[in-house]
């Protein structure tokens, strides 16, 4: 029977870890109280072998980097709160390295401090999360507007703060009758079928809090809920 440290270290580095889909899991939800770290060797053999297989991760480098998600998570919040015209985003790059993204603004220099002190990476971005959350907005009153014949056929879109724009997903019946943005779209990226392969799958990046919906069947969120069931690597 699997120990319930093994089972709280497997929410909690699954939920750190895996968080990649731009619109259906593009983000990483602050836990309200983590539990405390279990040693990697109190994992189950069956989540060993799946975080091996799918993830290319020893169990310890797979809770190191649970626990740096999750203290990124932390950091981000703040950022947003304290930095709000410079704050890009936040995430964990390929490697397990934490990175805080900066756009220009009045509060840069003391933002990049703040970074810097807390030893984390800086990249410098095009635009902050504030500006790209009203993209987002702009987006889902646009996509409301549009004919059902073509909207049905959008699935979602959501920030990724990666590569620094708004993934836009949609079918190939969408692009096929010619979806067309407008330019004060600019930001938006369209990509042909899931949000997920938008992003490496070993990229954890951090939200805002805001939640943004638009009518059925079009869904435009910035911070979906996560479970350990979409987060969870598949076991044998």
């Amino acid at each position: 029977m699997r120990s319930t440290h093994a089972r709280r270290a497997a929410m909690i580095g699954t939920t750190a870890l895996l968080l990649t889909v731009p619109g259906a899991a593009l983000t990483l939800a602050q836990p309200a109280a983590p539990a405390p770290a279990a040693p990697a060797s109190a994992l189950p053999a069956d989540l060993v072998a799946a975080i091996q297989r799918d993830l290319g991760l020893s169990p310890a480098q797979y809770l190191d980097r649970a626990e740096t998600g999750q203290n990124l998570v932390a950091f981000a919040d703040s950022m947003r709160a304290t930095f709000p015209d410079s704050f890009a985003g936040a995430w964990l790059d390929a490697d397990g390295t934490p990175m805080v993204g900066l756009a220009d603004g009045a509060d840069k220099a003391a933002a990049r401090t703040a970074v810097e002190a807390a030893g984390y990476r800086v990249k410098d971005q095009q635009h902050s999360e504030r500006t790209l959350l009203d993209q987002l907005g702009q987006l889902g009153d646009w996509i409301r507007n549009r004919p059902v014949e073509l909207s049905g056929h959008v699935a979602g879109a959501a920030i990724d703060p990666v590569a620094n724009d708004i993934a836009l997903s949609t079918d190939a019946t969408a692009q096929g009758q010619g979806l067309q943005l407008p330019d004060f779209l600019g930001f938006v990226r369209v990509i042909l079928g899931s949000l997920g392969s938008a992003q490496s799958p070993t990229t954890t990046t951090t939200q805002p809090p805001t939640t943004t919906t638009t009518k059925p069947p079009v869904t435009t969120t910035t911070k979906p809920p996560v479970t350990t069931t979409t987060t969870k690597p598949a076991v044998p």
